[in-house]
Order: C-alpha cells, then sequence, then structure tokens
C-alpha cells in the first residue's frame, strides 16, 4: 500500500494541478463524536509549470497530514510523484541540530501590522511586510517554530509540520490526541508506570509501539522540560477556542538537542524557510527501557498501521473551484470511512543514535492471557473519515477519554466545584480589589475556563501500593491503572493591591472524604517546580493540613479553612477581610 493510492475528499476534484503551500490552523470541529482533529491547509493552482495566485482553501483530518505535506502536488484528489521545487532559493536535505538549551526555540506569526493576532503572550510576531522575496500566503498568519542556527541564521517550521514530523510520526492516535485532550490523557491511556534513575527512564506499557513512540512516551511521563513544552500545544489551543482556526504553539518535546533533515527556501539572506522535516531524531538524553505486555500490531519496518491494498474507492463528495472553500468529508458524510486509516506517514524517523530497549514481560503476559492484540477497551482510531467516527465501537473512544477526565467529579463535588466558582465570580464583580481568576493546570499555565491539575505516577509511594493520590475507587469497577490519578483546583487570585493568591481544593473521592481548602501566596508567580512540591507534600499527608507528624506546607504564607460555615461567597469574603486585617498576605 502507498500514498499515491491514497484519494483525499477535502481537496479539489478537476484536472487541474495543486500544490500545498501551507498548514493554517486547528479548524473547530462542529461535530459531536470527534476523535480525529480537523486541519485547514492552502492550495495554489499550477498552470504551465508555474504556480499562479489562485488558491483553494481546505479542511482535512489530521492524520492526511502525513500524506499533504507542504509541497506535494495533488490532481483529482490524488498525490502525483514529487514535491514542488520551483523556487529560486530552494535547498534539500540539509542536515540540521539545534542547541535548545544554548538557544531555546521559540513561536513566531507573521502577519501584516497584526491584523487577527491575540495576545497570547508566547507568540512573537513579525511584520510580513519585511518579507520581500517570498510570496506572502505561503507564511501569512500560521504560526511557525523558529530556531537559531550557526552564524545567526533563523530556521522557521510550520509548528504543524514539527509536530507531525518529530512528535510521533508513525503514531496517529496518540498524535490525535494531544491536539484534543490535555497531555495527562495521553499519559493514563498509553503509559502504566514510568520512573526515571541514573540517566534512565523505565517505562511499562500495555503494548510495543514504535520505538520512537516508546522514547516520545518516556519524555511525556517523566522529562518536565519536555511535559512543559508538549503542554504548549493544548493550552494554545485552548485560549483561543472562540477561533474559527486555531494557530497552534508547537515546541520541541527535545530538551536539550534536536538533529533532522530539512527542505525548504531560503526566503532571505539569515531566514531558511523549512518545508518539510525528514529523518528526525527522537530525544535521547535518557536511555529509555521499555517493558510491554503486548506485542502491538506493528512493525518497525513499516511507515505506519497501513490497512489494505484493497481499499473500497468511493464517489467523491465535492467538486470545487478555483477559490471556494472546499466541503470537507465529515459534514457531508459523517459515517464514511475512507482514506485516513490508510495514511502511511512520509516521514522516516532516524533511530541510529536511539538509546532504547524494549523487553516483553513474559511473566504479565502468561496471567493476563493476551495474545499480542489490542485490548477491547483501548480502542484505535479506525474512521478513514477527516472527523466523525462512524459508529460502533470506534465512536465510544471520545465519551470513554471524557469519562476519565471527570470520573474522579462526584455529584456532591461538582456542587462544591460550581459553588466556588460562582462565588469568586461573583467576588471579582463585586469586590474593588479583586481584579480577576485564573484556574491553574499541571504545567502552571494560566485558564480563563475551568481546568484541573492532577497528581500523577511519580506522586505515589514508591511501593506503588498507596492509592491516595491515584483515581482508584474501590468498588468503581474500574482498574488501578484505568483509573488515573486524582485532581486538584487551583485558582489564581489577582487582586489590585497585593501580589496574587492562590485557592487550593482537593477534589474528594467519595462523600466520606473532607479536606481543607486553602489559600497561598509564594514569593511570585507560582511555577512547576514549586507546584511539584506543593503536590508531593499534599501526597504525603495524605491530604492533611494539621496533626501529628504532618509535613509542613512547602509555602510559607498559608490560610487553611473549614468547608462547613455559611455560603462560599460569605466565607471567601470573611476570609479575605479577616487576610487583610492581619496582613497575612502583601
Amino acid at each position: 500500500m502507498n500514498n499515491e493510492k491514497v484519494r483525499i475528499d477535502g481537496f479539489p476534484l478537476d484536472d487541474k494541478v495543486y500544490v500545498v503551500t501551507n498548514y493554517n490552523g486547528v479548524v473547530k470541529n462542529h461535530g459531536t463524536s470527534i476523535d480525529i482533529p480537523l486541519i485547514n491547509i492552502m492550495l495554489k493552482l499550477i498552470d504551465n509549470d508555474e504556480m499562479t495566485t489562485h488558491k483553494v482553501s481546505c479542511t482535512i483530518g489530521l492524520p492526511e497530514l502525513s500524506t499533504a505535506r507542504i509541497g506535494t502536488i495533488w490532481k483529482n484528489q490524488t498525490k502525483l510523484d514529487g514535491h514542488w521545487e520551483q523556487y529560486e532559493f530552494y535547498k534539500r536535505d540539509i542536515s540540521l541540530t539545534f542547541n535548545l538549551e544554548k538557544q531555546p526555540a521559540t513561536c513566531i506569526r507573521y502577519l501584516k501590522n497584526k491584523d487577527g493576532g491575540t495576545d497570547y503572550s508566547e507568540i512573537e510576531y513579525i511584520d510580513l511586510n519585511k518579507i520581500k522575496d517570498i510570496d506572502d500566503d505561503i507564511l501569512y498568519g500560521s504560526t511557525f517554530t523558529k530556531f537559531k542556527g550557526k552564524n545567526n541564521i533563523n530556521y522557521i517550521v510550520n509548528s504543524l509540520e514539527l509536530f507531525m514530523s518529530t512528535y510521533l510520526p508513525r503514531n496517529k492516535q496518540i498524535r490525535n490526541e494531544l491536539l484534543l485532550y490535555p497531555i495527562d490523557v495521553a499519559v493514563t491511556n498509553y503509559v502504566n508506570s514510568c520512573k526515571c534513575t541514573d540517566k534512565v527512564y523505565e517505562i511499562n506499557l500495555d503494548k510495543r509501539y514504535e520505538d520512537e513512540t516508546m522514547a516520545f512516551l518516556a519524555y511525556l511521563a517523566a522529562n518536565p522540560i519536555s511535559r512543559n513544552n508538549i503542554s504548549k500545544l493544548w493550552t494554545s489551543l485552548e485560549v483561543n477556542a472562540d477561533s474559527e482556526i486555531i494557530h497552534p504553539i508547537v515546541m520541541p518535546y527535545h530538551p536539550k538537542n534536536i538533529s533532522f533533515k530539512a527542505s525548504g527556501i531560503w526566503i532571505n539572506e539569515d531566514t531558511f524557510y523549512i518545508q518539510r522535516i525528514n529523518e528526525p531524531e527522537a530525544a535521547n538524553e535518557y536511555k529509555v527501557i521499555a517493558t510491554y505486555i503486548e506485542e502491538g500490531t506493528f512493525s518497525d519496518d513499516d511507515k505506519d498501521n497501513g490497512g489494505s491494498d484493497d481499499m473500497p474507492k468511493r464517489a467523491p463528495l465535492n467538486n470545487n473551484t478555483i477559490d471556494k472553500p472546499t466541503c470537507i468529508t465529515p459534514r457531508e458524510n459523517p459515517g464514511s470511512s475512507a482514506g485516513v486509516v490508510h495514511v502511511l506517514s512520509e516521514v522516516k524517523p532516524n533511530n541510529s543514535n536511539l538509546d532504547i530497549e524494549s523487553k516483553k514481560d513474559i511473566t504479565m503476559s502468561e496471567v493476563t492471557g493476551t495474545s499480542g492484540s489490542y485490548n477491547e477497551d483501548k480502542k484505535d482510531v479506525i474512521s478513514a473519515s477527516s472527523g466523525k467516527l462512524s459508529g460502533g465501537k470506534g465512536s465510544e473512544k471520545v465519551a470513554r477519554v471524557e469519562y476519565k477526565i471527570n470520573i474522579l467529579l462526584n455529584p456532591k463535588q461538582l456542587e462544591l466545584i460550581e459553588e466556588i466558582n460562582t462565588a469568586l465570580l461573583e467576588l471579582v464583580d463585586e469586590e474593588n480589589n479583586l481584579a480577576g481568576i485564573f484556574y491553574i493546570d499541571d504545567m502552571t499555565n494560566e485558564h480563563n475556563s475551568l481546568v484541573y491539575s492532577s497528581f500523577n505516577y511519580h506522586h505515589i509511594d514508591t511501593n506503588g501500593k498507596d492509592s491516595w493520590a491515584s483515581g482508584y475507587i474501590k468498588g468503581s469497577g474500574i482498574k488501578k491503572k484505568k483509573s488515573g490519578y486524582r485532581k486538584l483546583l487551583i485558582v489564581k487570585l489577582v487582586f489590585e493591591d497585593i501580589k496574587p493568591i492562590y485557592l487550593l481544593e482537593i477534589i474528594r473521592k467519595s462523600s466520606t472524604e473532607a479536606f481543607y481548602g486553602i489559600f497561598f501566596q509564594p514569593t511570585h508567580n507560582l511555577d512547576y517546580e514549586q507546584l511539584e512540591e506543593v503536590k508531593k507534600v499534599i501526597v504525603k499527608n495524605k491530604g492533611r493540613f494539621k496533626g501529628k507528624e504532618i509535613i509542613q506546607f512547602p509555602i510559607e504564607k498559608v490560610v487553611k479553612f473549614k468547608h462547613k460555615w455559611g455560603s462560599m461567597k460569605d466565607r471567601f469574603r470573611k476570609i479575605f477581610i479577616r487576610m487583610q486585617i492581619k496582613k497575612t498576605f502583601n
């Protein structure tokens, strides 16, 4: 099976020739049972062997980017041989290595007079009018990751190209989930346990994956730099969720160095535009020892799980004209199943330097009676359409993942969280000195809408028997390794006259549990290291803040309170007044 046999319904159906010139961003999917993100891309018409100014905007499924790469040439919804390389300063397969410790990657976006920009602080906006040597449409509006190379040369790559090529080049399913959910959903779904000892990551998995995928999962679970960088992807999509097309921030997950080959264009004397990445190397700062239960269904010699060569052909759904938006398959035919499942990644990872050891857990395999197939409750993306799954088991996946996220929120706890949110929002409107609130995630990113933080595998006691920090509830019918981890609600309160104060609530797993709420004030904005220390202390104390043998809360300025008196708003107001009188916080 090869990608030349794959037909992409979202592309124009005519005898004209088109070239993919840009990935614009992630498109809001208006369907209901969605497990495949949608991507808006741009095609340009080729006429008489020259690229014209006529363009077509298309929306396709994320997995289809594995074959619809920038520079690929298409006709009648089918890919032709080769890439469009007819640029004056085109270069192919340049070997690049970047030291990310000395020169961290940054996110940039080319705009005209900052039109259409957001206030998201991590994006650097560059005036497109300063770029004179390239068609504006190739760079306009998209987010790019910028690397700084030797001789102060800038290398820019479309954020989605970096994501597709270097995160998980041969694993569509996990790649999809990283766009749809916070990073710990992927950790919960795919990693049973992970620990770090003496420059070695030891990771336990249900099944064997591609070598670079297992390495990625180890860094996703255990490396704080990798986790912080990967988390920016989902966070940037959520921050701009009101936009119809969302431009993601993609940073390398590699903590120190990243290497790959690049093909692209010199757009001026100090900027090289990377159109395609090939032979990416996985992060290799730690040795990875991966223990798995099942063999899985892939071969490292394959580019992806490909499917049969006897793919059924269907009548295409659209017949698009120049400068008209292209209809996408799922909105016209939600039950379709052609294309994506058969798409093979054209990126060939270079694992020659990857220090990884994989071994099958024979003991566990014999106990569980596995036979090398996937677990029934781990659904793979089997739909070949760009969006909705086609019913049956496949369509259960979104609900299953969302259930995992919310499994710890029993009705009583939901009432408490709602009461807290309502009280804080009303106080923002009523109190002169409370200017605003933000919700804090695991990487201490700030959100306008409700998100939770979470404990994780490394917060559980080393004997592995203490389930306090896990999401496991006895009698729930959900196995321990499938239960995820206990949640935290952390809210940043911004005041007019003092430094920010943080509210922390431990999410209860049952109505028999009871915890103090606490307000605390670090010397500066809460950072990842501080939050990790707070979580470790809470776990060691099992959520208690008073009593004998209690480890002291790691932040000095703290106020504890009970939930048993008055309305939540009155409770908070009285606490604020008391803190102001006693000058608890400054």
